[in-house]
């Protein structure tokens, strides 16, 4: 238990608002002022994009509500795994697009329609067969 809150206070070093709330919801807890459901929405509200201390918190608590808590808990880290995800991916599409930009000079200069660009480079004609031929 100690390991588990050592981790959560070192994982929120730079948001110490989450650590504490973290601390006030086991203390009124402890104190029967709230339920095992309210703690895990709470928990699994406060934890949304830490699946990995999601999980966990399940051992955290008594065996008696463990596996009530299990099926919560393991649920809201499935859906943060997902939106993580979903997340990682839209950051990938993002870095796509900035490398396409009109402003990025790797992007071709626009040429007017029926206009090839000119080029820098020269090629003989055999070198051109082989080109053409190996795209395809």
């Amino acid at each position: 238990a100690i390991s588990y809150v050592t981790t959560i206070k070192k994982r929120f070093a730079n948001s110490p608002q989450i650590y504490q709330s973290f601390l006030e919801i086991l203390h009124t807890y402890q104190k029967e002022q709230k339920g095992i459901r309210e703690v895990l929405e709470q928990v699994a509200e406060l934890f949304a994009d830490h699946p990995d201390l999601l999980k966990q918190f399940t051992y955290f608590l008594p065996d008696a509500v463990q596996e009530q808590a299990k099926e919560r808990l393991y649920k809201a880290a499935h859906e943060s795994e997902l939106r993580l995800a979903h997340r990682d991916q839209q950051v990938q599409r993002k870095r796509v697009i900035d490398l396409v930009t009109p402003n990025n000079p790797l992007q071709p200069k626009e040429t007017k329609p029926g206009k090839i660009p000119k080029s820098n480079t020269t090629c003989n004609p055999e070198q051109a067969k082989k080109w053409v031929y190996n795209a395809g």
